[in-house]
């Protein structure tokens, strides 16, 4: 996850099984970069790995960058759960 949203991410993963949504940028005028959206949900795999690491007591780390210009897309994976079900 980017550093500078540890305080807002678990936050929200404290809030589970409630979701939430972290945004960065204007929702209202997204402008050409456009807006950065975060689901918080039970079962993101990101969550799930966060509050089993709280858990255990082991130090998590947000050290991904936030890139205004990153190309946006669709990945073609499948979701972890779909990994699970079909095999």
């Amino acid at each position: 996850m980017p550093a500078g949203l540890e305080s807002d991410y678990l936050s929200a993963v404290d809030r589970l099984p409630s979701l939430s949504y972290l945004t960065m940028g204007d929702l209202e005028n997204p402008g050409p970069a456009g807006v950065s959206l975060w689901k918080i949900e039970p079962t993101d795999p990101y969550c799930e790995a966060l509050r089993t690491a709280r858990e255990l007591e082991i130090p998590v780390h947000f050290v991904d960058t936030i890139e205004p210009n990153y190309p946006s897309g669709w990945d073609r994976l499948p979701d972890p759960y779909c990994l699970h079900a079909i095999g």
